[in-house]
């Protein structure tokens, strides 16, 4: 019987500099995050979400801490308020390489990232025409908000969602 890759969730520092480094060319690999804040973003984000099967990481997702810089740009772009109390935290680097696609593995690292937000609202970004995302990031409960921008990548809009926290 084949064995299941596993998830493991954890603070940025609870993972080695070589395990963040291979996180950071994953991120890298799928091609849509500008590489100039990546570093200090993932060593500053709330948690990593590795999926791996026999050491080789096959995905990767992320609950960032957005900086308020980055924050105000998205909401002036989108129109849309996306006040800190509200979604403290953001849903991003989600990437799983070609042979790991179209097994729910995308849905695995979702849910671990999101399990780490408690009852806080989160966002998310994703291309306009990545339709795979969209639909998971709505059946994870995200809501697309604001209208479409152009993103830092030659011809790519974004599209913002958002995820509403628990009332408390």
């Amino acid at each position: 019987m084949p064995s299941q890759p596993t998830i493991v969730v954890g603070r940025p520092e609870a993972f080695s500099k070589e395990d963040r480094r291979k996180f950071i060319e994953l991120v890298i690999a799928g091609g849509e995050v500008v590489n100039a804040v990546l570093d200090a973003n993932v060593n500053e984000a709330r948690c990593l979400v590795f999926l791996s099967l026999r050491d080789q990481f096959l995905g990767v997702a992320a609950l960032k801490n957005p900086r308020s810089t980055y924050r105000a740009r998205i909401q002036r772009n989108t129109g849309a308020e996306l006040g800190m109390h509200d979604f403290p935290y953001e849903l991003g680097y989600v990437y799983l390489i070609p042979s790991a696609r179209e097994k729910g593995y995308s849905r695995r690292l979702t849910e671990a990232a999101l399990s780490e937000c408690g009852h806080h609202g989160v966002f998310a970004t994703c291309r306009a025409d990545n339709e795979r995302m969209r639909a998971s990031l709505r059946r994870h409960g995200f809501l697309e908000a604001g209208q479409a921008y152009r993103g830092r990548i030659q011809g790519q809009f974004l599209r913002l969602f958002l995820r509403p926290g628990a009332q408390t």
